[in-house]
């Protein structure tokens, strides 16, 4: 059962978090050249990361509707494309925007048995991000905490506690490193596994940064190539109701389909966008999107796909 614990390299698994204008982004961009030939980004923050598309090369999937499985779609498809950097920018938003995990609990009543049906579905996200086979780093945003303090007279003051990340508590500890950033732009090293960072501060962190986490991240035997294995979906009825296509898409998609529904279907089930016997309508709203913004790419690629 036990034998000989040996290092092995790693992927990078990297959090950076700070308030709106603390350069996270940007960060992560800029890391991530560093760290590999070819970066996917999961974009949430209404296309903000192509400002710097001039500065880096990368490419980029838009989510509007931030239900967890969106995300786990997303990130399915940067594995299949083999892009060797993943960064998710922000997981904040499958915390709290739209479709994510606090709204759908909401849309559940708020009861211990939402939560129930609910966390399961950010666990999974959880282990989809992490099992991916490349380098991973996410952005979140932060914001001011309070607490509530009572005086011997029994007043009742509100009291800055500091910054609280918003997402699940706890979600730095799923990380191998985890780094604030000021509105100066400058990173602290909050936690960290790589005994050389802890508690250091980077001034605008970029090559030297990137250096020290490659050169901790391959101290250690080669690994054999990670072979990623898309989780199946268990998810709770009512839950994947918010995950499936809202009407206008679903209208689009019939006028561009019709008379080509046989075709369509059949090469979806080759790219394994949906199971042999579903219909279109069961594919995911971000492959929809991806499909809507090249329709005539999309169709002949189909065409010529299946005969």
């Amino acid at each position: 059962m036990f034998k000989k614990a040996e290092r092995q390299n790693r992927k990078l698994r990297m959090a950076i978090v700070g308030v709106s204008g603390g350069g996270k982004t940007y960060t992560a961009l800029k890391l991530a050249s560093y760290l590999g030939s070819s970066t996917a980004l999961i974009d949430t923050e209404r296309s903000s990361a192509e400002i710097y598309s001039a500065e880096y090369e990368f490419d980029v999937a838009q989510l509007d509707n931030f239900h967890p499985q969106n995300y786990i779609d997303a990130i399915n498809q940067a594995a299949d494309g083999g892009y060797e950097v993943l960064i998710i920018d922000s997981l904040s938003h499958a915390w709290m925007g739209k479709d994510g995990a606090l709204d759908l609990v909401n849309k559940h009543g708020k009861s211990f048995n939402a939560w129930g049906k609910v966390t399961p579905l950010q666990d999974k996200l959880l282990d989809t991000m992490l099992g991916y086979p490349g380098h991973v780093i996410t952005t979140m945003r932060q914001k001011q905490s309070y607490s509530q303090e009572k005086d011997a007279k029994g007043k009742i003051s509100v009291a800055k506690v500091g910054l609280a990340t918003v997402q699940r508590d706890g979600i730095d500890f799923e990380f191998d490193v985890f780094g604030s950033m000021d509105t100066m732009n400058n990173m602290t090293i909050e936690k960290t596994r790589c005994p050389s960072l802890a508690g250091q501060m980077y001034a605008r962190p970029g090559e030297e940064l990137a250096k020290e986490l490659l050169a901790w991240l391959e101290t250690g035997e080669p690994v054999e190539a990670a072979k990623f294995e898309k989780p199946e979906p268990e998810l709770e009825p009512e839950l994947l109701a918010s995950h499936k296509l809202d009407e206008a898409i679903r209208n689009k998609l019939s006028e561009l389909f019709v008379g080509k529904e046989i075709v369509v279907q059949k090469f979806m089930v080759m790219r394994g966008q949906i199971e042999d016997g579903e219909t279109w309508q069961s594919i995911t709203p971000t492959y929809a999107e991806s499909i809507l913004q090249k329709p005539d790419v999309f169709l002949s690629t189909a065409m010529s796909h299946v005969k």
